[in-house]
């Protein structure tokens, strides 16, 4: 819930997080 809110949060910059955040869950989680 907090990254959700953090996202909301920083509103226009929301689409540019969530791919950064995509890309470093897949660094961190996939082998």
């Amino acid at each position: 819930q907090e990254y959700i809110a953090f996202c909301n949060y920083k509103g226009k910059r929301h689409a540019m997080l969530l791919k950064r955040r995509k890309a470093e869950f897949a660094l961190l989680y996939v082998p």
